[in-house]
């Protein structure tokens, strides 16, 4: 059970809602992995998909890992507190949605959906796919107005989102 506060962005304690502490809860004993580092950090870029049965987005899971953890070490700060994304890899005949673009005031979040092409996410291979991830993340990060991330912020978390591309398709 995690515990109903976290660090804030001075390293101090901060209060999680009642509300968070019960999602959190539920989710953990429903066996969902909670990233507990997460809840503290200044900056997270978060992945949650929309997608057909049998679709694999763990490139996607994996470049947000990275991307939030980047940003975490270069002290990467800005205007939101987190983006987002939600790639949407869905045949059109069971599901399909417009992208789309959210502002979440409360919560100081960006919302992003996008759409991939749920026959060439089958074709390709993980080069192909980490690439068409990258470019999804740098056009959602691309879409988000300056009044809530700005220029220079935009700048420096596409810088982020290339350098945790990069060391991602670096052969193990």
């Amino acid at each position: 059970m995690i515990g109903a506060s976290a660090l804030n962005d001075e390293g101090r304690q901060m209060e999680i809602s009642q509300r968070g502490r019960e999602l959190i809860d539920r989710a953990e004993r429903a066996g969902a992995p909670i990233n507990k580092v997460a809840l503290s950090r200044k900056f997270n870029f978060t992945i949650s998909g929309i997608v057909t049965v049998g679709i694999d987005i763990a490139i996607f899971v994996q470049l947000a890992e990275l991307i939030s953890s980047y940003a975490e070490r270069d002290n990467f700060s800005c205007e939101l507190k987190n983006i987002v994304l939600f790639p949407i890899i869905s045949d059109p005949e069971i599901y399909s949605r417009e992208d789309f673009t959210t502002y979440k005031r409360k919560d100081s979040s960006f919302f992003v959906g996008r759409n991939i092409d749920v026959e060439i996410w089958r074709r390709v291979r993980k080069p192909r796919r980490l690439a068409l991830a990258t470019e999804m993340l740098i056009s959602s990060v691309n879409v988000i107005s300056a009044k809530h991330l700005s220029l220079e912020n935009k700048e420096r978390l596409m810088t982020i989102v290339e350098r945790a591309s990069k060391e991602l398709g670096q052969p193990k």
